[in-house]
């Protein structure tokens, strides 16, 4: 008995934070510290503590960072962020992907977001299954 993979798209913005100070720097920008590995979610703040953009924090490597945010707030977030740098040794830049969402799956960065288990890859070949809503 073979069981059908449920995929979806997850549309998304992605704001890449790669450099020596990336760690420290989204410290104390975030609301969450970043993992040491794997994903974390995480609020965009403002000094007021005001939400900017919600945000799943996925580490990479040891100093480059995606942040996978809402469609609309992707150069919100990277412009946020560019201003607020000041000396931190980072890069910040949008990049280009397609979200998928696997449920009952592993192997992508975990998402919390549909209260069961599932993962989110990017830039993955699967066919979706299912359609938007």
């Amino acid at each position: 008995m073979t069981l059908a993979i449920v995929t979806a798209r997850r549309p998304r913005a992605y704001v890449r934070v790669k450099g020596p100070d990336a760690a420290g720097y989204l410290n104390r920008m975030l609301s969450n510290d970043v993992p040491d590995a794997g994903s974390v979610d995480a609020l965009l703040l403002t000094p007021k503590a005001r939400v900017i953009a919600p945000l799943l924090v996925w580490r990479r490597r040891d100093d480059d960072y995606l942040l996978l945010t809402e469609p609309e707030l992707g150069e919100t977030v990277r412009a946020h962020l560019t201003r607020m740098r000041f000396a931190a040794k980072c890069e910040i830049e949008l990049e280009q992907h397609t979200s998928t969402i696997v449920f009952g799956s592993t192997g992508g960065i975990p998402n919390r977001d549909y209260g069961r288990d599932a993962v989110e890859m990017l830039d993955s070949p699967l066919e979706v299954t299912i359609g938007d809503d």
